[in-house]
């Protein structure tokens, strides 16, 4: 089976340049040409978002490879530790990144072999039998991210092909996305809700991607604008950014002020449309719905943002959670709560009210460390999230 195939249409555009289906499968294709690499040995991409990133991702999965994403501003001693921890076989980096990677083989004498994608010929001619990248065996580590580390040393989070398409699957049995979506990727690719929502779903339904390259409100708005963008996956502070220059706006003047007042009181979304028309065309006018993820979102933003006729979805979920636990559905937003669970995820709460989740979206395991793993998912296969919640209705709230 097909994770992805030649759409006979673009895939993603970056910096104005659109890039095909076929061109993003030729890409993967060329860069897994050079890779000699055996079933789940593990490649680190290591670089910016840019449509190359995504070409690394397909190009590990056409050699069965596990992908070891890493954050792009790591440094030389970060990346010596992920070299010493999992022993990835090849690092796929570009110029931006070159000297780091290079400083770290050396002081690390790793074998790891350097791949950069700005001195690969995409361009070239090469025969392709069938224009498409295979799906993974469901029991596949498909990708390895390191977690932030704060307590201790970063861990590897194994996440199999069926813990990513369980997010993916639940997404398509809701009909959120159709291949007619278009994506604004605004977060980076080495984490996994953007790595899931704004590079792997997309290309699994066919939409099309725009690739912010650089991240101000001005710039947002430019592709908004220009690109018909319909969905946009953001964190807290995007949208705080958003939200204080718009009701600054708003309160600036006494008409708008009291028009805000009345929407929000009647709580109209058709209303909120036509009142608020000049906010919906800044954002470019197509948008279904706006995501908030990564921490919690202040209860009053995602109240506005229904006021100025947005339908803004919060949910909550774990990079050991492939990513989402739970979110709101379009037709079932609690502004602050993160919805309801996803389909197929069960989630309850301890007695001490910890959050525990089971589920096709349950990691496989921290990389090398079985006594962390256990520590983190019982006996009985829960996994536990160390975050405190309690439901409101069947909504889930996140309380500490």
């Amino acid at each position: 089976m097909n994770f992805i195939y030649d759409r006979k249409k673009t895939a993603v555009i970056y910096k104005d340049k659109e890039h095909s289906y076929y061109e993003l499968i030729k890409m993967a294709k060329i860069y897994s040409s050079l890779m000699n690499i055996d079933k789940e040995d593990r490649v680190a991409i290591f670089m910016e978002n840019r449509p190359e990133y995504m070409g690394a991702v397909l190009g590990v999965w056409d050699k069965k490879g596990t992908c070891t994403n890493l954050d792009a501003s790591y440094n030389v001693d970060q990346l010596i530790y992920v070299f010493n921890d999992s022993h990835p076989k090849y690092i796929i980096t570009s110029n931006e990144n070159i000297e780091v990677v290079k400083k770290a083989k050396e002081e690390s004498n790793s074998s790891i072999k350097i791949l950069n994608i700005d001195e690969i010929d995409i361009k070239k001619d090469i025969e392709i039998e069938n224009a498409a990248i295979e799906c993974l065996e469901k029991d596949a580590v498909a990708v390895m991210l390191y977690t932030s580390g704060t307590t201790g040393n970063p861990k590897g989070v194994m996440l199999t092909f069926d813990n990513i398409m369980s997010n993916v699957d639940a997404i398509e049995e809701i009909k959120m996305v159709t291949p007619e979506d278009r994506l604004l990727a605004l977060l980076p690719f080495h984490h996994i809700l953007p790595l899931s929502f704004t590079v792997l779903m997309p290309l699994k339904f066919g939409c099309l991607v725009v690739i912010l390259d650089e991240l101000s409100s001005e710039a947002i708005k430019r592709n908004l604008q220009k690109y018909k963008i319909t969905i946009v996956i953001g964190v807290p502070r995007v949208w705080e950014m958003f939200h204080k220059g718009i009701k600054g706006k708003i309160k600036e003047s006494a008409l708008s002020y009291k028009l805000f007042n009345i929407c929000k009181s009647l709580n109209i979304m058709p209303l909120n449309k036509i009142v608020f028309k000049k906010i919906q065309d800044a954002f470019g006018g197509n948008i279904k719905f706006l995501v908030s993820g990564g921490a919690k979102l202040d209860k009053e933003i995602c109240e506005d943002f229904n006021i100025f006729g947005f339908k803004m979805l919060e949910g909550y979920g774990l990079t050991e959670t492939s990513p989402i636990i739970s979110f709101n559905r379009i037709d079932n937003v609690i502004a602050g709560t993160v919805g309801t669970p996803l389909p197929g995820v069960k989630v309850k709460l301890e007695e001490d009210g910890e959050i525990v989740v089971k589920g096709r979206n349950v990691m496989k395991g921290y990389y090398n460390k079985p006594e962390a793993t256990a520590e983190a998912i019982d006996s009985e296969g829960w996994f536990h999230t160390g975050d405190l919640g309690q439901f409101d209705g069947d909504h889930l709230k996140i309380i500490g």
